[in-house]
């Protein structure tokens, strides 16, 4: 099974919930940090000993010797990644290529052939019986869908978390690709909220179910609850003094044992119930 840990915005408390939720667990259990651009998990998981894999793609390289200037490639390609300057030479821009084929494919000359350009890696490591696997784009790059792709390929455990990046661009697309369930965390504030509709507005679009993880709350959130429309599975106060316990220890079932059996029921409401596309 497949869940997501999502929100609106960065900064909510998704990687600190996606460990606590896998740690409650144990075993049998893989965590995904898809926040390509800034991920944090090896850090609060405090891994030490890594392997690693590089990310390719393919990205064009022209014979200007065989190039007839036709201009068949610069057509096709809507990525504007390749153009042609003076003296008839085909230049290719290398960060704007996705990668899609086409191009090198129909080049009436044949002058265009590829070539394999690391744009990260995907980091792996095990801590407290959870396998990790965190991919991590490299400075200057802008593709981020490979390294996603990548990540989620070859997962062996039953239980698969993913720390998914914030807000509700292109890369959350990639991420929530068949994702079995979906935890949104919000925060109880207006700004919040307004950030909770966002990649609700996704999720909605893609057909997953979801419920939500209402973090750093205060006071009553029943207004809250009708407000949001969709199910409750925890409630984690605010509390000034587990802040300072998290630094050292990194998750909430380390600083208060009463979170294991929360956020093992968490996932067994998850599992038993035949929940309904949002």
């Amino acid at each position: 099974m497949q869940i997501a840990i999502v929100s609106g915005k960065g900064g909510a408390g998704k990687t600190i919930i996606c460990l606590s939720l896998a740690y409650s667990l144990k075993s049998d259990v893989t965590v995904l940090d898809a926040d390509v651009e800034e991920p944090d998990i090896s850090l609060l998981a405090q891994g030490t000993s890594y392997e690693e894999t590089k990310v390719e793609v393919k990205v064009p390289v022209v014979d200007q010797q065989k190039c007839t200037s036709c201009r068949s490639c610069i057509t096709v390609c809507k990525w504007n990644a390749l153009a042609l300057v003076p003296n008839n030479k085909v230049l290719v821009f290398e960060d704007l290529c996705r990668s899609c084929t086409t191009c090198w494919k129909l080049c009436p000359s044949g002058a265009i052939t590829v070539k394999e350009k690391v744009i990260g890696v995907i980091r792996h490591f095990t801590r407290r019986n959870v396998h990790f696997k965190t991919g991590i784009l490299k400075v200057g790059e802008q593709f981020t869908a490979p390294i996603i792709w990548q990540l989620k390929t070859g997962l062996v455990d039953s239980i698969v978390i993913i720390d998914c990046p914030p807000g509700a661009g292109q890369n959350i697309y990639e991420t929530l690709h068949k994702v079995d369930f979906c935890i949104i965390i919000v925060e109880p504030t207006r700004f919040g909220i307004f950030d909770f509709y966002r990649i609700y507005e996704v999720i909605k679009q893609m057909g997953i179910p979801a419920g939500i993880i209402v973090n750093k709350k205060r006071g009553s959130i029943e207004n809250l609850k009708q407000e949001l429309g969709l199910p409750v599975l925890l409630e984690i106060p605010f509390q000034k003094d587990y802040y300072s316990k998290l630094s050292p220890v990194r998750t909430l079932v380390d600083i208060d044992e009463t979170y294991y059996k929360k956020f093992r029921e968490l996932y067994m409401s998850i599992t038993a119930k035949n929940w309904k596309n949002i």
